[in-house]
């Protein structure tokens, strides 16, 4: 069969449209917070009142279930406080979200579990 020459087209590739999905707490207390990926950020609260600490997602939706666990290093049990909706929402899937979170006395981390179903 000389002569004849066969080709094909490439199947499109099914790349997404959107980056990873992201959730990182931004601000506690009006304070800004940096995230570093060695250590956890350090801020001194000194009130028993409860702050506000601002959750930042990207490209979660709307819909989603947000819960903010504090995690108590004097043997106290774990706090986890649902946070409300998602708002605050921009043209490139940015939302935030503000949770009243009384601190407990001494050292504390906060860990930020997003769920939803698509």
């Amino acid at each position: 069969m000389s002569g004849m020459q066969a080709s094909s087209t490439p199947f499109p590739l099914f790349v997404p449209t959107v980056g990873p999905a992201t959730a990182n707490v931004i601000s506690i207390n009006g304070t800004p917070i940096t995230p570093n990926p060695s250590t956890f950020p350090d801020i001194t609260l000194n009130t028993t009142s409860p702050v506000p600490v601002v959750i930042q997602t990207k490209n979660i939706p709307t819909t989603a279930t947000i819960n903010l666990t504090i995690l108590d290093e004097n043997g106290v049990a774990d706090t986890v406080i649902a946070a409300p909706p998602l708002s605050n929402c921009n043209s490139v899937n940015v939302c935030t979200t503000t949770v009243q979170v009384t601190f407990p006395f001494g050292g504390s981390r906060g860990l930020t579990k997003v769920t939803w179903t698509q």
